[in-house]
């Protein structure tokens, strides 16, 4: 008695553990989902078998047994019901139903065993007991017949196992009606059961056998991911990081054979080798791996890159996309590999390609973490090339800086030079405009005088003719004599030579002289000349008295100029602070500064618009025929801007062409608002 109970129990320790594992093989999708009911068969036989053996002989002794084998039997049976078994195995709870029935059962036959149909009378078996193991047996051996079926189409070694145990559980069942209580055969049907639980106690062993086998793979893949991630932290050269990686996955993960390579875009899509670990013995150097959708693209390495997702090959002998590759790799010692695609920011770089010396060599767990290594090699990769390629920017930046500073040595000195030669030619051009002055002046003065004296008729009456060539000369010289003063005023003003000599004047005086030097030449030619002084306006001003004269000069003289007979020359005064209509120097940096403003109207040809930026610049004088039949220096106006800017004013035009010019210059009242900014 006590060797039959430890038997039992045996096989219920066994029964329940098989249980648990196919439960957590269950959770994690290691086997199919009709194994659900047999993890619950072999939770109902576990418990009951249990109770069997705790049981005293008799009665309630043989109910356990007979009904642990026929509930198991009934479970197994809806392995033939896989929607039902879908639906179930959604819910987990099956299995916990059928284990609190089985305890409740199992209690409730041992505290009320006499309630239960009797198995045993007289020392023999009742055809109650008889036909209810035999029912059990048929169970088993439909289930077999099912698991046969299965295993003829997935070759599966735990469907192989439990056809041998529901074959035996069968004969258990079976061999029940030729026995007596502890009679040979009674002791038989027992050795089947035992078997039938060996058989899943091997099982069991191969699972944890695997499991261990699992566990010390992903233990080194944990391991090379570990090491490959501080040489990607202190990487600086990337071959030496790729080479690097490639040998602890060799040496690390206990693997065959590894290398990188990269993706060129060339016709053919060639797959470049740039690292290597590993048994290769020549491999890579035929090989010809492309990332094309042809024969040489379909390999670990070329799927990996063309699809960006891991190419795994179970078995390359028997994998025809490997076919190229085979006989190679077999004298190699590769029978599994698998290609992960390097991709950087949505661009496949390349591939990491791993080999093993086993078959299904790398299951989803391990792919998953030589996955995470793949991107962690292509971040490190691309981390060194942005690190290379700020080094180059710095290095370039550097040189550029370097060629910079060169250049703006080099430039300075150059502007040093030129500097000394403008300073030097400034030099020649004042010489050269003193000895002009000089030389030119004295015999134009000569000149000049001795006219004069003719025309007045001082030694002797001139006829007609004579006074006509006279007159003549006297108007070329004094020309003549007019642009050599320009030039040398402009010169002064460009040098900074020319410097104001201040004095306090009515506007009114100065204006009043100024039209009458043109009074006698617009009464010839019928032009009307008028001035306007605001009342705010008439008053004093400082400024430089002589150049504020030719200002007007120059104003007035091109009005009268180019104002046709029985036109009109209009000067207007008026004086304002910024913001108060002196829109000119509104913009001025002179704060609360006092201003005149002078302007001079005509009713002359007017100015085309095409023409306005010609005007204040040196030696232009604006084309048309009229402008032809009074020539000019070309320098009035030009210098007339110079000196409204040296008393630190604007000068602008109006002019709307065929119906008059008005030209305008603003400077402050008083100068030392210009000088000082008072």
């Amino acid at each position: 008695m006590p060797l039959h109970s430890i038997v039992e129990a045996i096989g219920s320790f066994i029964a329940l553990s098989m249980a648990f594992l196919l439960f957590s093989l269950q959770k994690d999708r290691k086997v199919g989902d009709y194994y659900t009911w047999i993890a619950a068969s072999l939770i109902g036989m576990g418990i009951l078998d249990g109770f069997h053996a705790a049981a005293l002989p008799g009665h309630g002794f043989v109910w356990l047994h007979t009904t642990a084998l026929l509930f198991g039997g009934l479970l197994f049976v809806f392995v033939w019901l896989p929607n039902l078994t879908v639906r179930f195995q959604r819910h987990n709870w099956i299995l916990w139903m059928v284990g609190i029935i089985a305890v409740i059962f199992g209690a409730v036959s041992i505290a009320f065993r006499e309630a239960f149909p009797h198995m045993l009378i007289e020392g023999k078996f009742t055809p109650s007991a008889k036909a209810l193991n035999f029912v059990a047996g048929v169970f088993f051996m439909t289930a077999a017949i099912h698991l046969i079926i299965r295993y003829r189409v997935d070759k599966r070694l735990e469907d192989f196992l439990f056809i041998n145990f529901c074959f035996l559980n069968a004969w258990a069942g079976l061999l029940f009606q030729l026995s007596e209580p502890w009679s040979k055969n009674w002791w038989l049907w027992h050795f089947l059961r035992i078997a039938a639980y060996s058989v899943i106690f091997s099982y069991i062993f191969t699972i944890f056998k695997e499991r261990a086998k699992e566990l010390r793979r992903v233990n080194r893949a944990l391991r090379a991911i570990s090491e490959c991630n501080q040489l990607v932290i202190r990487a600086t050269d990337e071959p030496k990081l790729l080479n690097d990686i490639c040998r602890i996955i060799v040496e690390v993960g206990g693997l065959r054979f590894c290398w990188v390579g990269y993706t060129e875009h060339d016709e053919a899509k060639t797959v470049k080798p740039v690292a290597q670990a590993g048994y290769e013995a020549g491999y890579l150097t035929t090989a010809n791996i492309t990332w094309d959708n042809t024969e040489r693209g379909r390999g670990p390495a070329g799927t990996a890159i063309r699809t960006g997702n891991p190419s795994i090959f179970k078995d390359i002998i028997t994998n025809p996309d490997f076919a190229p590759w085979r006989d190679d790799a077999i004298r190699q010692g590769y029978v599994s590999a698998i290609g992960l695609p390097l991709i950087a920011n949505s661009t496949t770089l390349g591939a990491l390609t791993i080999y093993a010396s086993g078959k299904d060599t790398f299951d989803s767990e391990e792919v998953k973490l030589w996955r995470e290594l793949a991107d962690d090699l292509t971040y490190g990769v691309v981390t060194l090339r942005i690190k290379t390629q700020h080094k180059l920017a710095e290095e370039e930046l550097r040189s550029y800086k370097e060629y910079l500073e060169e250049l703006v040595r080099k430039r300075t000195k150059e502007l040093g030079y030129a500097k000394r030669e403008a300073e030097e030619a400034n030099k020649a051009k004042s010489d050269f405009l003193a000895n002009m002055s000089h030389e030119l002046r004295t015999p134009l003065n000569s000149v000049i005088g001795f006219s004069e004296v003719l025309q007045d008729e001082l030694y002797g009456e001139l006829n007609k003719k004579q006074k006509e060539y006279i007159d003549d000369i006297l108007v070329s010289g004094k020309h003549l004599l007019n642009l050599i003063n320009d030039i040398l005023d402009l010169s002064k003003v460009e040098t900074g030579k020319m410097e104001l000599e201040l004095s306090s004047f009515p506007v009114r005086d100065v204006l009043n002289t100024s039209l009458m030097m043109f009074k006698e030449k617009a009464m010839k030619h019928g032009i009307n000349l008028s001035l306007e002084i605001e009342t705010d306006a008439d008053l004093g001003i400082e400024a430089d008295e002589r150049k504020f004269k030719q200002i007007m000069f120059n104003f007035l003289s091109n009005a009268v100029k180019f104002t046709q007979d029985g036109g009109s020359v209009h000067v207007h005064a008026r004086r304002g602070v910024r913001g108060q209509g002196l829109a000119k120097m509104n913009q001025s940096p002179i704060p609360d500064a006092d201003f005149i403003e002078i302007s001079v109207a005509d009713t002359g040809i007017g100015i085309k618009p095409e023409d306005m930026p010609k005007l204040f610049k040196e030696f232009s004088q604006l084309e048309s025929a009229y402008t032809k039949e009074h020539e000019g220096t070309g320098l009035g106006l030009a210098l007339t801007k110079k000196l409204v800017e040296l008393h630190s004013g604007k000068i602008w035009v109006e002019s709307e062409y065929g119906k008059g010019s008005k030209f305008s210059f603003v400077i402050p009242r008083w100068q030392g608002q210009g000088a000082s900014g008072k």
